[in-house]
C-alpha cells in the first residue's frame, strides 16, 4: 500500500526587461511544449526509479508499506504522503537583440497534482482506494530600483482538496495514461528539469522584444 502522485496541469513562465524601454524585453513560456514534453506526468522522488510507479520505495520517507509473508489479515499498514514543489528562474538574461541585460519582471509557477492511496495485490494490480487534489501557486511582479516585489494575490496560494473514495477505481482521464503506466520512461522531475531549456536563445519558447513588450503569457 502507498501513494501514487501525478501531475495534471502545470503553468510556468517568466518575463524580463532592461532598465529603459530601448533596452528590450525577453518573455520565456517554459510550461508549453516543445520545451514542456508532456502535460501529464508520473510524479516521483529524485531517488525513486519511474518504474517502482510508487511516488517514494524508500522506507524512510514512509511513502509505502508491504506485508510479510505470514501476515493474516485484516492487516494494518501505515503510510504518509509529503511534497514540497520548487522551482526557479535566472534572474537576468542578455538580449540578443539589444545586447542589453534584461532583468526578472514577472514570474508565474503552478503545479497540480493528484495524490491517490493504492493497494497493489500479490498479481501486481493496483486497487485505487482514496485520492486528493492539491495545488500550489506562486505569481509576483518585481520592480526597480531595489528589485522590490510585489505578490499577485489571485496566481498566489494553495489548496489542498478533500479526500474521497474512488468509484471502482475511477481514474482521473487527464492523468488515467500515466499513472500506473510501465512504458513512461520519464518522470515529472525528468519533465520539469528538460523544459529549463527554453531560456536557452533559439529556443522557440523564448522570445525577444527591441522595446518594453506586454507578450501574450498563454501562447507558447
Amino acid at each position: 500500500m502507498g501513494f501514487l502522485q501525478a501531475q495534471w496541469a502545470e503553468t510556468s513562465w517568466c518575463s524580463y526587461r532592461g532598465p529603459s524601454n530601448y533596452d528590450g524585453s525577453i518573455f520565456v513560456q517554459r510550461g508549453m511544449p516543445p520545451p514542456r514534453s508532456q502535460r501529464a506526468c508520473r510524479d516521483c522522488t529524485p531517488a525513486t526509479p519511474l518504474r517502482d510507479i510508487f511516488y517514494s520505495t524508500d522506507p524512510v520517507d514512509g511513502e509505502m508499506a508491504m506485508g510479510k509473508s505470514g501476515d493474516t489479515f485484516p492487516l494494518v499498514l501505515n503510510v504518509r504522503h509529503y511534497d514540497s514543489p520548487a522551482d526557479g528562474c535566472p534572474l537576468m538574461l542578455k538580449n540578443s537583440l539589444t545586447q542589453k541585460d534584461n532583468l526578472l519582471r514577472e514570474a508565474q509557477f503552478e503545479f497540480l497534482f493528484c495524490a491517490i492511496l493504492t493497494v497493489q495485490d500479490p498479481n501486481g494490480a493496483f486497487r485505487h482506494m482514496m485520492a486528493v487534489y492539491w495545488n500550489t501557486r506562486w505569481h509576483f511582479r518585481f520592480e526597480r530600483p531595489g528589485n522590490r516585489s510585489t505578490v499577485i494575490p489571485a496566481g498566489t496560494g494553495s489548496v489542498v482538496g478533500t479526500p474521497f473514495h474512488m468509484s471502482h477505481g475511477q481514474i482521473d482521464r487527464r492523468f488515467a495514461s500515466v499513472l500506473t503506466s510501465r512504458t513512461e520512461h520519464r518522470s515529472c522531475n525528468d519533465i520539469f528539469r528538460s523544459a529549463y531549456s527554453a531560456f536557452d536563445p533559439g529556443s522557440p519558447n523564448r522570445h525577444e522584444s527591441r522595446t518594453w513588450t506586454d507578450f501574450n503569457v498563454t501562447a507558447p
